[in-house]
């Protein structure tokens, strides 16, 4: 997840994808535009970003909207005036949305719209070859070039490595026969008689020593409870005279015909079946085994349902905190089981829609509440929620984190302004989830300084704002309508452009950004401060000098791993 931070004076926000929308005080205006309105699947197309009117020079940023294969299709630069989008593999709607900032910091975005559509099979020039990849030296096995170009074909089939003969070479089906044992590699090369082009497949073959017993089991890998699954056995080898064993090896279900080549699977429940089949050569004892794996799915499934059981808390050192378990969907009779994954707590009414929780732990509880439905085919389905229950002797805990090479930072969470925040920050604190983790993102500006961490691994940070972060629990409700200002020397929740999205990651207020970061009910969500800094800041002030950055306008990257040893509990 990408987390970017802006301030309305210099259009730098701490969002993902996509900035939170400007303030609309400027006439300048953004222009997205593209090559082509429509494409074909795999085909790229040209963006093109113009401005006008506001205070040039401009500075342009793209980013995808809406993306049907993972919104990773920019080439290039996102921040260059002309860029590639593509390829584009999957048909669909895509959405490109450019943001354009003027030299005095205002912002205008605007999108353009990519409709992908699949390529007519019968002008896709494509071929591939079909064929077994295993054969014994001595046999022989078709191999057929398959396209559904609709022109005038014709083929020339070659051996690329290894050794064999092909029969005939100069048909879309060939016949392969191996001359040694080893890798076989051969080419098809399909020619358009029409447009004087063409293109090749290849296929690998690996030849075994002749003789040798093998099996291979041919079975669908899904299948449904209750319902009839054939197994098919083919062996390869040995003699004609073979005996069959099939068995269940892991999981829950019935065989039947199980000393033939054909048996029959049937499941009772939903689960994955692992199978075995042992073959043995009658004449001499040899014997080979192969193995599959079916997943099975239940007949007459529950209907999905959510389960909800709140958003992180506080709680005194012994509290009873009552738990509830909200269900979202109709889907069917629940039973409810709370258990503990830390904390070791007392939980009373364990099986019940509420529960009562005695907590042991002077730190965070962690608490599952685990809803099973089942239909009226008897059909089941489990969901699960989280529940984090912080303790604190302390209305304001402390908590201190140490830099490598840079020193000590002590905070003082505010749990009467964020509670939710502040409970949400010391689970990952009680977890030591940050420890190893690194600073990512610093932002150097005269009248925006921010340090952002709390979601990459040192080796996965340089990639930031496109790296792998870590798992994270789910999202908090944000609080910066209720919370105090983003003064200099504050630490806050970051975010996506989403309010509602803060996980782990957090960041300092180097310098005073409420004026850019503060909730105002005219259109800025803002963002939750849950803490003031208490030591430090001289530490954070030397970062801000001194580390080295990658990166332009809202978006400078940490170079160097910035590591923090350890954030925990003073």
């Amino acid at each position: 997840m990408k987390y970017v931070l802006t301030a309305v004076v210099a259009t730098l926000a701490l969002t993902g994808t996509s900035c939170l929308p400007p303030i609309p005080v400027s006439d300048l205006a953004a222009l997205a535009t593209a090559s082509l309105a429509e494409v074909v699947e795999g085909e790229t197309v040209e963006l093109q970003a113009a401005a006008s009117n506001g205070a040039p020079p401009y500075l342009y940023r793209w980013s995808v909207e809406v993306s049907q294969s993972g919104g990773q299709e920019l080439l290039g630069e996102p921040t260059s005036q002309t860029v590639q989008a593509g390829p584009l593999l999957v048909a669909g709607e895509y959405v490109f949305r450019l943001t354009v900032t003027d030299s005095q910091g205002f912002t205008d975005v605007d999108y353009v719209n990519i409709d992908v559509v699949e390529p007519d099979p019968g002008e896709v020039f494509e071929v591939s070859i079909d064929g077994v990849p295993l054969i014994p030296l001595g046999e022989s096995e078709t191999l057929e070039a398959t396209t559904s170009y609709a022109g005038d074909v014709s083929f020339v089939w070659e051996v690329i490595s290894g050794q064999g003969d092909l029969d005939p070479e100069n048909e879309q089906a060939t016949t392969v026969t191996p001359t040694e044992i080893g890798t076989l590699l051969v080419k098809v090369t399909m020619f358009d008689n029409a447009q004087d082009r063409s293109i090749d497949a290849q296929f690998e073959i690996d030849v075994v020593e002749p003789e040798v017993l093998r099996v291979e089991i041919d079975s669908p890998t899904t299948g449904v409870a209750e319902e009839e699954i054939g197994l098919s056995a083919e062996t390869f080898g040995g003699s004609d005279d073979i005996s069959y064993q099939w068995e269940i090896v892991d999981g829950e279900a019935a065989l039947e015909d199980e000393n033939t080549s054909q048996a029959t699977l049937i499941a009772d429940a939903a689960g994955e079946i692992t199978i075995t089949c042992t073959v043995t050569d009658n004449e001499d004892g040899e014997q080979a085994t192969a193995q599959i794996t079916i997943d099975i799915t239940q007949a007459n499934p529950v209907e999905p349902f959510t389960v909800e059981v709140g958003q992180p808390r506080l709680a005194s050192p012994g509290e009873e905190v009552s738990a509830e378990v909200t269900v979202e969907g109709d889907p069917g009779e629940l039973t409810y089981f709370w258990r503990d994954v830390t904390g070791d707590p007392i939980i009373v009414n364990a099986t019940g829609e509420n529960a009562q929780i005695n907590l042991t732990s002077s730190l965070t509880t962690h608490i599952v509440a685990e809803v099973t439905a089942t239909n009226e085919f008897g059909s089941t389905r489990t969901e699960t929620d989280d529940l984090y229950i912080s303790v604190i002797e302390d209305p304001d805990p402390v908590v201190v984190f140490e830099f490598e090479e840079f020193g000590i930072v002590r905070v003082q969470l505010d749990s009467e302004n964020a509670p939710i925040s502040v409970a949400n920050f010391l689970s990952y604190v009680d977890e030591e989830f940050y420890n190893g983790l690194v600073i990512h993102r610093i932002e150097p500006g005269a009248s925006f300084q921010v340090i952002q961490g709390g979601a990459f691994e040192p080796e996965a940070a340089p990639d930031y704002p496109s790296g792998d972060t870590m798992p994270t629990h789910d999202p908090i409700i944000n609080e910066a309508e209720f919370g105090a200002s983003n003064d200099r020397g504050t630490i806050a929740m970051a975010r996506t452009s989403d309010p509602d999205s803060a996980t782990s990651q957090f960041f300092f207020n180097v310098s005073d950004n409420s004026g850019s970061l503060d909730y105002n009910p005219q259109g800025n969500d803002g963002y939750a401060v849950f803490g003031t800094v208490l030591e430090g800041m001289d530490i954070l002030d030397r970062m801000i000098e001194e580390v080295e950055l990658s990166g332009s306008g809202g978006f400078h990257a940490v170079v160097n791993p910035l590591v923090m040893t350890s954030v925990a509990r003073e």
